[in-house]
């Protein structure tokens, strides 16, 4: 009987092209070793590493982390149920916002609104609620994967729902400020 082996493909990498770059440690702190461009399998991110980790062909921190993040909610939703999981996500998110988030609610604060956050709508959680106007920041993950979320969120919701880029909160406050005004008081601003 035959087993199948998991083949993992190799990046590829030019292992000419390695360039000498400094790794101190404890006991050499002027040490230098020779480290090697590779993308990741997954987000195509490019990344300097030795050559004995190039190798592994293994995926960057950032897709280690969504995909142990990915794993912890399932084992989460397996053993406590739907209810306790969104509570519980709910609860950190709203200590925890992300940036954007944490941004978006400055800016709404300054222009003398006070939303609710991360209000439980269905199965989903909302981060910004003002009267019936929705608002969701949409950072890099959020676009890749959540577009056919966003679209059956934005016909189910009883009122207006605005769609941040979170790159544009971070990097254009000031239209950002002019889209929230705008979003909310459903007026055209130049």
């Amino acid at each position: 009987m035959e087993k199948l082996a998991l083949i993992i493909p190799q990046p590829c990498i030019d292992w000419n092209a390695g360039e000498l770059r400094s790794a101190p440690c404890l006991s050499n702190p002027r040490r230098r070793d020779r480290f090697y461009k590779v993308d990741c399998p997954q987000c195509k991110t490019p990344r300097w590493l030795r050559k004995h980790d190039a190798k592994k062909g293994s995926v960057c921190s950032n897709c280690q982390r969504s995909a142990a993040g990915a794993r912890g909610y399932a084992a989460m939703l397996q053993k406590h149920g739907r209810e306790r999981t969104l509570e519980a996500i709910q609860q950190r998110e709203r200590l925890h916002p992300s940036q954007p988030e944490f941004l978006t609610r400055l800016y709404l604060h300054e222009l003398g609104y006070r939303p609710v956050c991360q209000v439980r709508f269905n199965c989903w959680l909302i981060d910004l609620v003002i009267d019936n106007h929705a608002i969701e920041v949409n950072g890099y993950w959020h676009q890749r994967t959540r577009q056919d979320r966003d679209r059956q969120l934005a016909q189910l919701w009883h009122g207006p729902i605005l769609f941040l880029d979170a790159d544009r909160i971070i990097n254009d406050p000031i239209s950002t400020k002019i889209a929230l005004l705008a979003f909310l008081t459903g007026e055209k601003i130049q």
